[in-house]
């Protein structure tokens, strides 16, 4: 699958979130932000350019514009690809190290993760999946039923078999995605995670003990009924993928839907919650 790739010139950070939220309303799935440029990246068979051109009418930036083949990912991001160390929220110490297969591990850190992301997002160096691992820390998940939603290069669902859940859920939309965390399973020897292809939040029969939800603000928005009914009372639901600009209205939803805020984080625009069912 090819993807366009789009290298915006912002302004300033205020700039760069309104930017963010309204790409990610017409299908973007990845950013790579700094202080003066942001890139954004989407399949090239879901870039709809009329949304595109309205979005330019709201915001007058310049870009550029170019093709990424599938064939072309991996050199990409291998000549940038660093391991990050994530450490616990409580004590600081390092925890988790998402590595890819051409770096050795560190045998210092409690939890090693091998991730090729390929054309899939979800390494560790963005923000919301930072924490995203944080909060995963902060919950019991040995013994636990699990799903990711949204799963992307499958480093969460890989994170929570590591932590010791019972099984593991993992949805994307993305074919190439579905692909790409089958091979990261792999590579991670792992056995209890699940991998499905669907476009929302399924139907579960059971409800499970912890929701992993890392996607974006409409995708939430459109699927928040069926993520709370698939969650026990007392489970645990861990939203990312939204702006901090958000909160305010995140707050009401989860509000609305019985859920607890247990716990709030933010990291650069970006910003993530654990929250409980009651």
């Amino acid at each position: 699958m090819n993807h366009y790739e789009f290298s915006f010139q912002v302004t300033d950070t205020t700039q760069q979130e309104e930017l963010i939220a309204l790409l990610s309303s017409i299908g973007f799935t990845g950013f790579d932000e700094s202080n003066d440029a942001c890139k954004a990246y989407i399949p090239v068979d879901d870039f709809d350019e009329t949304a595109f051109n309205q979005i330019l009418d709201i915001i007058a930036i310049s870009f550029t514009k170019s093709i990424i083949k599938e064939e072309n990912w991996n050199a990409i991001w291998e000549s940038g690809f660093e391991p990050v160390t994530i450490p616990s929220f409580q004590e600081g110490k390092p925890w988790v190290r998402i590595r890819a297969g051409f770096h050795d591990a560190d045998a210092s850190i409690s939890i090693d993760i091998n991730i090729t992301p390929r054309m899939s997002f979800g390494t560790g160096h963005h923000a919301t999946t930072y924490m995203m691992v944080q909060l995963m820390g902060l919950i019991p998940v040995t013994g636990t039923r699990v799903i990711d939603f949204g799963s992307g290069t499958g480093v969460l669902a890989i994170l929570a078999e590591k932590l010791g859940a019972s099984s593991v859920l993992a949805i994307d939309y993305d074919p190439w995605c579905i692909s790409n965390a089958a091979d990261n399973l792999q590579a991670n020897q792992c056995t209890k995670i699940r991998l499905i292809q669907l476009d929302k939040m399924p139907r579960v029969e059971e409800p499970v003990d912890i929701i992993l939800a890392n996607i974006n603000l409409n995708i939430i928005k459109d699927n928040l009924d069926a993520i709370s009914d698939a969650v026990k009372p007392g489970g645990w639901i861990l939203f990312s993928g939204l702006l901090r600009t958000d909160a305010p209205e995140f707050d009401r939803m989860i509000s609305d839907k019985g859920l607890q805020k247990i716990q709030y984080v933010e990291k650069d625009q970006w910003a993530a919650w654990l929250t409980q069912k009651l």
